[in-house]
């Protein structure tokens, strides 16, 4: 089940809480979403959306905050893993009446939703600051 101190970080459009998850695709950690009913966490991936089993949730100590994207990750920015030698970091958006948790992918917060990907240029960065 979700823990105690999983950070939220969104709101679907129903509504329910999102909360911050890393999901394995293709043994790359991909920034995810998750909800507290879920057993899954979902990715957006090549204009698609994926459900996936294998998932971590991020615990919450205080110390993260969202910061606006001014077009490169600050260095506090939190990600889940390297692709290419490129830091994965984490975002979120608005869409559809919601706010959505995604990852960071050439300048836009890529999102699962409705099985489908979405791409946007605005959005804000996960960032960790020890306090």
């Amino acid at each position: 089940g979700l823990p105690e101190n999983a950070l939220a970080g969104g709101v679907d459009s129903d509504g329910s809480t999102l909360y911050v998850a890393r999901a394995l695709n293709n043994k790359i950690w991909q920034a995810a979403k998750t909800q507290a009913t879920w057993t899954t966490a979902n990715v957006g991936f090549k204009n698609q959306e994926l459900v996936l089993e294998n998932f971590e949730y991020l615990l919450d100590d205080g110390n993260f905050s969202w910061q606006p994207y001014k077009g490169t990750l600050p260095k506090n920015a939190v990600w889940t893993d390297k692709e290419a030698g490129v830091k994965l970091g984490i975002c979120r958006c608005k869409h559809v009446e919601s706010t959505q948790i995604g990852r960071i992918n050439k300048g836009n917060c890529s999102i699962g939703y409705g099985g489908s990907e979405f791409n946007y240029p605005t959005f804000d960065v996960l960032t960790y600051s020890k306090k």
